[in-house]
């Protein structure tokens, strides 16, 4: 699982910005070169679209946060109106991508016992870690150590007693019996 998100993320990192400019060209901060390594230079129009992407970022800035613009519409990044536009769904699958790496690696870092349990018990501690945050299932330090005793039923029935459960309903129960099994529901989506 993460070799297809990291292959999905490759050349993009925390530390590496997707936007860099190599030189100035006008007095209004125009960047004559840009790289974007996600887009090769295409001509949209007549206009060339790194270009534009470079004008948009100089005259709208960018927020990495959700803020309201100056019109009140809740807006992203580079003047992404989410009230009237949202996000397509490669977006989403892109944003979601890069939220399971980041949720596995600070999972793994703190906890490395993980990646010596099957395929489907990890995925089921960062589907929680997903939900509850990696400090939120840190706290399930109980159900936590009976998992990495390999106690997997006393671990599942301790999950099913959580206020977690409650809060997420069929979710946990599904979770649960992964856990308990270490294999995929007999009817999954997945």
């Amino acid at each position: 699982m993460l070799k297809l998100i990291r292959s999905f993320l490759s050349g993009i990192s925390k530390n590496e910005p997707i936007w860099t400019s190599q030189k100035s060209s006008s007095s209004m901060g125009l960047q004559e070169e840009t790289s974007f390594p996600h887009l090769k230079s295409r001509h949209l129009g007549g206009f060339d679209e790194r270009k534009m992407i470079a004008q948009l970022k100089a005259h709208e800035g960018e927020r990495l946060y959700p803020y309201r613009c100056t019109s009140g519409k809740l807006t992203i990044g580079i003047g992404r109106n989410l009230d009237d536009k949202g996000i397509t769904p490669k977006e989403s699958e892109y944003l979601l991508a890069n939220d399971i790496l980041y949720h596995s690696q600070l999972l793994f870092a703190k906890a490395p016992w993980i990646l010596e349990l099957n395929e489907v018990r990890q995925r089921v501690l960062v589907d929680m870690a997903f939900n509850l945050g990696v400090e939120g299932l840190l706290r399930f330090k109980k159900t936590l150590e009976q998992v990495r005793l390999r106690n997997y039923k006393k671990a599942s029935e301790m999950m099913l007693q959580s206020l977690w459960a409650k809060q997420v309903g069929q979710r946990s129960r599904i979770l649960s019996i992964m856990m308990e099994t270490g294999e995929d529901p007999e009817h999954s989506r997945w």
